[in-house]
C-alpha cells in the first residue's frame, strides 16, 4: 500500500498576508467613505505609500481624522478615530491633551457611532458658524504639504 501523507497546508507568506490585509483596509475605507458621505459628511482621502494605512479628513479636518492601519501609527501623530487591524487594548487613550479612539475591525459600526457623536460635539461648539469654519480650514490648509496637498476630496 501506497505511503499517503496530509497535502502540505501552505501558509501564506508575509507579502500575501500584508496584500490581504492592505485589500482589507481598502475596502473598509471604502465603506466607511460611503456610510459618512450618507450622513453628510465631507471626506478627503488619502492612500499612504509607504504602508497601507487609509487617512479620512472629515468635514476638512473640522470632524477630525480616522486613520485606518494593519498596525500601530507613529506616536507623535495623534489621530481621533483609529481603525487597526487585530488592536487590542485600551478603547480611549488621552495623549498629551488629545483623546484619541481605537477599535479594531470588527468594531466598525462602534467606529461609526463615535464619529457620528463626535460631529454632534463639534457642530455643538461652532454652532451656526459649522460651515464657516469648515470653509476657513480649507482654505487655511489648501496646499499645504503633506495630507493637504496629496488627499482626494471622494
Amino acid at each position: 500500500m501506497a505511503n499517503l501523507q496530509k497535502p502540505h497546508k501552505r501558509t501564506p507568506c508575509k507579502h500575501h498576508k500584508k496584500q490581504d490585509v492592505s485589500a482589507k483596509i481598502k475596502t473598509i475605507a471604502d465603506n466607511l467613505v460611503k456610510r459618512l458621505k450618507a450622513d453628510g459628511f465631507i471626506v478627503l482621502r488619502y492612500d499612504a505609500y509607504s504602508t497601507e494605512s487609509v487617512y479620512l479628513k472629515l468635514d476638512y479636518g473640522i470632524a477630525y481624522t480616522v486613520r485606518i492601519s494593519g498596525h500601530m501609527g507613529k506616536k507623535h501623530l495623534k489621530y481621533t478615530y483609529n481603525l487597526i487591524d487585530g488592536y487590542v487594548g485600551k478603547r480611549l487613550i488621552k495623549q498629551d491633551g488629545t483623546w484619541r479612539q481605537f477599535f479594531n475591525f470588527d468594531q466598525f459600526e462602534n467606529l461609526v457611532s463615535a464619529i457620528i457623536d463626535g460631529r454632534k460635539w463639534v457642530k455643538e461648539k461652532y454652532h451656526q458658524d459649522y460651515a464657516a469654519a469648515m470653509e476657513a480650514n480649507r482654505i487655511k490648509n489648501q496646499g499645504s504639504p503633506g495630507f493637504w496637498s496629496q488627499a482626494e476630496l471622494v
